[in-house]
């Protein structure tokens, strides 16, 4: 019901938007012929009147333009970046340390960002072994870096 209600809402936007497209351009086209007729102390008042319903105008279409941003970022996932340090000392079972760092829906370019941020900080400081994942949603990994020798540190006895 309230997707109806949205899709509705949106298609009477869209209808406006077009209205007021349609006006807009009559007013050019009204301006142009009368901009010939009239000498210049009229057109500076002319002008400020289409510059007061361009901006008007611009109001508009960007206040339609964020609607629309809001109502898409509802069907955005979530990310976050997932850092693991693993503790190996031989003869013990491999400890691992993983802490995870949210992003709200559709902020994908500060995760990567960050993920970025977080691999060159690592390759920079040469802590080993590390595993950094940019996680999309629940579980979809779409980018992990590993730092040493995780993969086989991943196949030996792991503590609870």
């Amino acid at each position: 019901m309230i997707l109806v209600r949205l899709f509705v809402f949106w298609i009477f936007s869209l209808l406006l938007l077009q209205l007021c497209l349609s006006l807009y351009q009559i007013q050019l086209f009204i301006m142009k012929k009368k901009w010939r007729k009239f000498n210049n102390g009229f057109k500076s008042k002319y002008r400020k009147v289409t510059n007061g319903f361009k901006l008007k105008y611009r109001k508009i279409v960007e206040g339609f333009k964020a609607k629309y941003r809001k109502f898409i970022k509802k069907f955005k996932p979530k990310y976050n970046v997932d850092v693991t340090l693993y503790h190996f000392i031989p003869g013990m079972p491999v400890k691992s340390n993983c802490s995870r760092h949210f992003f709200n829906k559709g902020e994908f370019k500060e995760a990567k960002l960050f993920f970025d941020k977080a691999s060159e900080k690592t390759k920079h400081n040469n802590v080993a072994p590390v595993e950094i994942s940019l996680v999309k949603g629940k579980r979809r990994i779409v980018i992990s870096r590993h730092f040493g020798p995780v993969k086989t540190l991943k196949k030996l006895r792991m503590s609870a």
